[in-house]
């Protein structure tokens, strides 16, 4: 019987990042954001439970000579908009690889008040999401504390890539 060849782990990746990123589409009404930070047109659909005020990804590669090192840094900013949105967005999990790591985790409750509450590196926790033969699938999360409607959650996180050799050659 011939052995079935295994996915490598670009495939692996794939399959597990589809499964686990959401796809929504931007149809909807034109309405106007109002938030602390800017007054910028956001769209949103009439019966939408949340909106995203911010998403960023900052990439950075660090130079250390013969290696470099890439990290990301993600900033979320959303907006509840209704009380089942405040249930079903008021705890985040962060997806990675065994061998990936997530630094810097960040995350507070701003209220419609104007008042933050902070999410303590206690109330931040780890589990395995899937499990195979050779790799994990595992999860970082935390809950929002006094999550209502018209609050904004506001996170952040860094995902360090392990380091590369540098496909180069440095000018001495």
């Amino acid at each position: 019987m011939m052995p079935i060849p295994r996915p490598t782990l670009l495939v692996r990746t794939a399959i597990v990042l589809a499964a686990l990123v959401p796809f929504t589409s931007a149809q909807g009404q034109t309405r106007q954001s109002r938030d602390s930070t800017s007054d910028s047109t956001v769209v949103t659909t009439p019966q939408a439970d949340a909106e995203v005020l911010l998403w960023t990804i900052r990439t950075q590669d660090v130079d250390y000579g013969a290696r470099f090192q890439t990290t990301q840094e993600h900033h979320v900013r959303i907006r509840i908009l209704t009380a089942r949105g405040a249930s079903e967005l008021g705890t985040v999990s962060l997806p990675m690889l065994e061998s990936a790591k997530l630094t810097n985790v960040e995350a507070r409750t701003i209220s419609p008040d104007g008042t933050t509450r902070v999410v303590v590196p206690r109330e931040i926790h780890d589990q395995v999401l899937l499990r195979t033969r050779d790799f994990r699938v595992r999860t970082r999360s935390f809950a929002f504390p006094g999550v209502v409607t018209g609050s904004i959650l506001d996170y952040a996180f860094a995902t360090p890539a392990t380091t590369h050799p540098c496909c180069c050659a440095r000018a001495s």
